[in-house]
């Protein structure tokens, strides 16, 4: 019970388990963390291309340091906030048969704001509906796998996790309006 209570007052701060190594954050006095990821997420390309590859980022790059309610599903009533968001996400990254989970960025509206994100990438052998269940507290609006819909996005080159995907392993959609 006490090793639990350590590993949740450690919430998004702590580091992924030494099996699936993350890169490691370089800290710059000169920048805040918001605008680190704000950088990190300007050099992965335009978000106003609708023809540009989806801009994704670790849990780490958007959840630790971020207390904004709006920030993740602002149209979701009564929200968890993002610190919750991270822990939940956390515990299905560290769970058998997945690979990664990241956050699809889709608007950066000033350097003074957290960027926003609707949608959480699931890479896993997993199917649709286990995931589902695995995020039913975080109340999304669709959750899909990417081939049953077809979708195969165009990845860049620098994205933060292993390419290619290992066999069976597929991106499972994580939606909210």
């Amino acid at each position: 019970m006490a090793l639990l209570a350590l590993l949740l007052a450690n919430g998004c701060e702590r580091q992924r388990e030494t099996s699936k190594p993350q890169p490691e954050r370089k800290a710059d006095s000169s920048m805040t963390v918001r605008m680190q990821l704000i950088e990190k997420i300007r050099k992965q390309g335009n978000l106003n291309d609708p023809k540009a590859p989806p801009i994704l980022v670790t849990l780490e790059d958007f959840f630790d340091g971020n207390d904004d309610v709006g920030s993740i599903t602002a149209n979701l009533t009564d929200s968890p906030g993002p610190q919750r968001f991270c822990e939940v996400l956390k515990g299905i990254r560290s769970k058998p048969g997945v690979e990664d989970v990241l956050v699809r960025i889709r608007m950066v509206e000033s350097d003074d704001s957290w960027p926003y994100s609707d949608t959480i990438y699931v890479l896993t052998t997993a199917k649709s509906e286990e995931v589902k269940a695995w995020v039913k507290e975080l109340r999304p609006d669709e959750v899909y796998d990417s081939t049953a819909r077809g979708l195969v996005p165009d990845w860049p080159p620098d994205m933060p996790f292993p390419r290619p995907l290992s066999a069976g392993v597929r991106i499972v959609y994580v939606w909210w309006d």
